[in-house]
């Protein structure tokens, strides 16, 4: 038995809508990104991928260092993306 919906969809309770959330983090991203005038989309997706991957790491030692020090996670950081890319510059000898 198949039965045809209405077209129309009536919410109940009022939908939150953030779009700042993920821009933000998009913004945090970019900070590890290398700059480039390359049109090559392989090595800008790289490029995209690597900063994903160093925010995805950077994140996770602020996560196991506020859990070491203060018990709980909270969302600001202590180790700050500042500080990471310092390290990995003077560590790398890269930028």
């Amino acid at each position: 038995m198949v039965q045809q919906l209405s077209s129309e969809v009536r919410i109940s309770t009022p939908v939150k809508i953030r779009p700042n959330h993920y821009e933000s983090g998009y913004k945090s991203i970019k900070r590890f990104m290398a700059a480039t005038t390359s049109k090559h989309f392989g090595l800008r997706f790289f490029y995209f991928a690597f900063a994903c991957l160093l925010y995805s790491i950077w994140r996770a030692v602020d996560l196991l260092v506020q859990v070491q020090l203060t018990g709980e996670y909270e969302h600001s950081p202590i180790v700050t993306a500042d500080n990471t890319l310092t390290l990995v510059k003077k560590e790398t000898g890269i930028g």
